[in-house]
């Protein structure tokens, strides 16, 4: 990133009143970026109730600003107990500077600073960008996680989804795990 990006650039955390940028941002993103970030196909719609979930209690939301405008944003969801999601949007134009990298080291500095102990960080098997980002930061990868699997498909219950592509996805997944605290906190069991 040249000195005059980097002077323009600025990344914090959002909130309620950012709704409007991050809704904004979501809807900015190019078909495929959509597919990667939420592995499945979604429409304006899904965004813009997403934007919204993502303004709660459990959720911490970081946005990277150029000249003013979010384009990057980071997501910090606690799924239970010490365990936490990390999700990234960053549109098309904005990639390759360094941006994910810059909301994934703010990201686990936030969940440590919460006690999370691991973090996981769902995305295609195909989405070779993030996995290099997960491999950077010295996370594991696991393909094919039935435990992120069904935490993307209980996440995204509601979207209506009118392709046949949604269920070819759930078994495309690569996961990050990323050890936070000083010791690896056990998964919880899969129900049979």
């Amino acid at each position: 990133m040249g000195r005059s990006a980097a002077m323009s650039s600025s990344l914090r955390v959002l909130g309620a009143e950012d709704l409007a940028s991050l809704r904004e941002h979501l809807l900015r993103l190019d078909h495929a970026s959509r597919r990667s970030r939420f592995a499945m196909p979604v429409d304006d719609a899904f965004l813009v109730a997403y934007a919204s979930s993502l303004m709660r209690p459990l959720c911490f939301v970081l946005g990277w600003f150029d000249e003013g405008t979010l384009r990057a944003a980071g997501e910090l969801r606690l799924i239970e107990g010490r365990i936490a999601e990390a999700s990234f949007s960053v549109e098309p134009a904005w990639r390759g500077r360094g941006v994910g990298s810059q909301l994934f080291r703010r990201l686990t500095d936030e969940a440590r600073e919460l006690g999370v102990r691991r973090l996981y960080m769902s995305c295609l098997a195909e989405n070779v960008a993030m996995q290099g980002l997960a491999r950077k930061f010295a996370a594991d990868l696991v393909f094919n996680a039935p435990m992120v699997c069904d935490l993307h498909a209980e996440q995204h219950r509601d979207a209506l989804v009118t392709t046949s592509e949604h269920s070819e996805n759930e078994k495309e997944f690569a996961t990050a795990i990323m050890r936070i605290g000083p010791r690896w906190l056990p998964l919880p069991k899969r129900r049979a």
